[in-house]
């Protein structure tokens, strides 16, 4: 099965975005570099987790600004979660961080 995987990551056909966790991939027009086909991190991160039955919620940042407190647009690179979660999800030298909401 690795060996598979090691293939099609080669191919550029899917990217490895954690532990046992791959996204569909394609070339990108600007860069030449694999990038995911979906979203952005966030959306393949909080796509990751729900699969993995893990709870999702918007973070403080995403509350703060939906109620008007700040003007500073958040990036979404950090959700919220409501249990601990120690996995690492992202390619290309950028991961999401995860914050702790009860």
């Amino acid at each position: 099965m690795e060996r598979v995987l090691s293939k099609l990551i080669d191919q550029g056909k899917i990217i490895k975005i954690g532990y046992s966790l791959y996204a569909k991939a394609t070339i990108s027009p600007l860069s030449s570099q694999v990038i995911p086909r979906k979203g952005g991190l966030p959306e393949l991160a909080t796509e990751a987790l729900q699969r993995l039955k893990v709870e999702v919620v918007p973070s403080s940042y995403d509350k703060a600004y939906n109620a008007g407190l700040t003007t500073q647009v958040p990036t979404s690179r950090v959700i919220a979660v409501k249990e601990r979660i120690a996995r690492k999800i992202g390619y290309g030298g950028t991961y999401t961080s995860f914050e702790y909401a009860p």
